[in-house]
């Protein structure tokens, strides 16, 4: 009877889920481990994190100006939070690789632990704390709500990052976590970051709105586009007068 017990206790625990990170959570304190000092103010600098289906994003910034943005894929393994670097604003060394992180989420609090070099002779322990984003005003479609990849870009006389070096290896994601979406241009073969945004968003099914907190360009803070869903993954993206053009295809 015992041995029986003891299964059904280790069969118990071997299936405890670990909790989904998924969502969008904004950074309320930030600290090293070993100093009651924040890393940076966050009356002044913003910091968002969003997790979605495996991908991860995180744009620090400051009256539209940029002090960090880097992003990838992530798993949970074992109660960790494994996260790989594709992109890297400040730092193209980490391209590549991978980061292991504590995290604890509870109701809509989520808190994330991790070792960092932050120069050649030191490592330092971070300790973040995040609130879980939401908003008074409901998402009246969530069709949108997802990972998507760019397929096919249009900008006036201009095709697929046409005009920018090596632009055949330019990838784009799109992040779309209510009531946040964020956006990445990059070369994960050159490990070059080339652009992001963040905005508040806001889709009727026709209709899709973006009022921008960063972005790296154009410098359009507030956005708008008509979308066509031309199946349950995939969309077409039109905006600026009939001028920008784009195809985007769900991938996660």
């Amino acid at each position: 009877m015992r041995k029986f017990l003891l299964l059904l206790l280790i069969a118990g625990v071997c299936n405890v889920k670990e909790p989904k990170l998924d969502g969008a959570y904004e950074n309320v304190r930030n600290a090293y481990s070993d100093s009651t000092f924040p890393m940076y103010d966050t009356s002044l600098f913003h910091n968002i994190k969003i997790f979605r289906n495996g991908y991860w994003i995180s744009i620090t910034f400051r009256d539209l100006l940029a002090f960090k943005c880097y992003g990838g894929t992530y798993r949970i393994e074992d109660g960790k939070c494994i996260q790989t670097c594709n992109f890297n604003s400040f730092d193209s060394a980490a391209v590549g690789k991978a980061d292991t992180l504590d995290y604890n989420l509870e109701g809509n609090k989520l808190s994330l632990e991790e070792f960092a070099a932050i120069d050649k002779y030191k490592v330092k322990h971070f300790k973040d704390e995040y609130l879980k984003a939401n908003s008074t005003l409901a998402l009246a479609n969530s069709s949108l709500e997802g990972i998507w990849k760019l397929k096919n870009q249009q900008m006036g006389d201009t095709k697929n990052f046409g005009n920018m070096e090596d632009g055949e290896n330019i990838s784009e994601i799109k992040m779309y976590v209510y009531p946040y979406v964020a956006w990445a241009q990059y070369n994960l073969k050159r490990k070059k970051f080339i652009g992001a945004g963040i905005a508040a968003y806001q889709f009727d099914g026709d209709n899709l709105n973006e009022k921008y907190q960063f972005i790296t360009y154009p410098r359009v803070l507030d956005m708008e586009f008509s979308i066509t869903m031309l199946s349950s993954n995939e969309l077409m993206q039109v905006g600026f007068q009939q001028t920008f053009k784009e195809t985007w295809e769900r991938i996660k």
